[in-house]
């Protein structure tokens, strides 16, 4: 007994139980070839859901006279610049072309314009634009959460490990993103309501 763990007299049994399990685990890894296609789609769609993320960020930083929404907006807009980046390189590490629009990245772009229009003033405008970056922001946790989710089913072990690493990195800060975004927009919409 080392350490607590019961180990095998034999080291040489040990490592080989080892190896059989790993060889099992990567047998069971994927069932599914990736379409490349499909994914160079995607990941031009959530690029281009980033960047317009980014841009309301940039955009609400100019609006608001709130100097605490506009520091966190600033920090918010470069990691959704790093969001982006990730779906440019794996765009490129799939040995696609980083700046291929699919039809999806259209439908995202013309999404996001539907965000960038906010005419009300001061804490009401405040209240709009966060509710507009909690939706988003949400569309990019899925999008992402999707990613590394599907990266389990792909069989292909290069591709599900790009996919992987970048669902990872990305949704942990979309889901810092929502967090705050939420919390602020529930507090504001009460201060609103209380007329404070």
């Amino acid at each position: 007994m080392w350490g607590g763990y019961q180990t095998t007299v034999n080291p040489m049994v040990e490592a080989q139980e080892k190896v059989d399990i790993v060889s099992f685990l990567e047998d069971i890894r994927g069932i599914v070839e990736p379409n490349r296609q499909m994914i160079l789609d995607l990941m031009s769609g959530i690029q281009a859901h980033e960047r317009g993320i980014g841009q309301l960020y940039w955009q609400y930083t100019q609006q608001t006279s709130n100097q605490w929404l506009k520091e966190q907006w600033e920090k918010f807009g470069k990691d959704t610049e790093v969001n982006r980046l990730v779906a440019e390189r794996v765009m490129g590490a799939l040995e696609g072309d980083p700046s291929y629009k699919s039809s999806l990245a259209r439908d995202h772009e013309q999404f996001m314009r539907c965000f960038t229009n906010v005419q009300s003033q001061g804490s009401a405008g405040d209240q709009i634009r966060l509710g507009n970056l909690v939706m988003t922001e949400n569309i990019s946790k899925l999008l992402w959460k999707g990613v590394h989710r599907a990266s389990a089913s792909i069989k292909d072990a290069p591709t599900a490990k790009i996919l992987a690493d970048a669902g990872k990195i990305a949704r942990a800060t979309t889901e810092e993103h929502v967090t705050w975004n939420t919390a602020m927009y529930e507090s504001y919409l009460s201060k609103l309501m209380l007329g404070m």
